[in-house]
């Protein structure tokens, strides 16, 4: 029989409802969007007021299903405005399972707009930052395949943070970019599969740099395509 976790996690967290300097209860974690396999708890977090924590983490099974309940400080998660921050993917990811006041949810609407305004803003410095062909040829004039394999895989990586702040979508956790980038279909295909190539086949070095220059010419497009001035995204020290 499949587990309800959604049914579990508002049971669990309805017991907790009179904790001590209680501003709201939330479900956050990989079964709060979606991840229901036979690796996937329940987290549920306590968001109080004070930032000394009192209460000792409680991790017991409940349906058959692992539950972790903890305390996590409103300061903590309001604080941190970093575009691609834990906090930030809890705001707009998580489910709240009780706000009897409203304060989170007013919170979390204020903020969200705010780390809208500041994406835009940062994009351009982040796009600078993903591309790596020009230290990758230099590498291997050196021979030094290792560095290159690191510039390739950071690459990637830079990548993937960056196509969630394109689309104005919350950075999710590492364990979980590829994930989302192929559940949301954020990305061409095309893309996707070029940047699978370079991370789990056995091709040359060279071979890969090819395919990353591909990808980077994508991300070009997706810039001009923006709004951003063509002669700018193209400048010449990029490749």
């Amino acid at each position: 029989m499949r587990k309800d976790y959604s049914l579990v996690a508002k049971e669990v967290g309805k017991e907790y409802e009179s904790h001590p300097n209680l501003i709201g209860i939330l479900w956050i974690g990989s079964s709060s969007f979606g991840i229901t396999d036979r690796f996937a708890d329940i987290d549920i977090r306590l968001l109080i007021d004070k930032s000394n924590k009192q209460f000792p983490m409680q991790q017991f099974v409940r349906h058959g299903i692992n539950i972790e309940v903890d305390e996590i400080s409103w300061d903590w998660l309001m604080k941190n405005h970093a575009i691609d921050s834990e906090e930030r993917w809890i705001r707009e990811k998580g489910v709240v399972l009780y706000d009897p006041h409203k304060r989170i949810a007013k919170r979390y609407t204020f903020l969200k707009r705010k780390m809208r305004v500041s994406t835009n803003r940062q994009l351009w410095e982040e796009f600078k930052d993903i591309f790596y062909s020009n230290d990758i040829e230099n590498c291997l004039r050196r021979d030094d395949i290792v560095t290159s394999t690191l510039y390739l895989n950071r690459g990637i990586e830079k990548m993937l943070k960056f196509i969630f702040l394109f689309n104005e979508k919350p950075v999710p956790p590492f364990k979980w970019r590829w994930y989302f980038v192929r559940q949301d279909k954020i990305l061409p295909s095309k893309i996707t599969d070029l940047m699978e190539d370079i991370i789990k086949t056995s091709d040359s070095i060279n071979n890969k740099l090819e395919k990353l220059i591909s990808i980077e010419r994508e991300f070009q497009k997706l810039m001009i395509a923006k709004g951003f001035p063509k002669e700018q995204v193209m400048e010449h020290w990029r490749f």
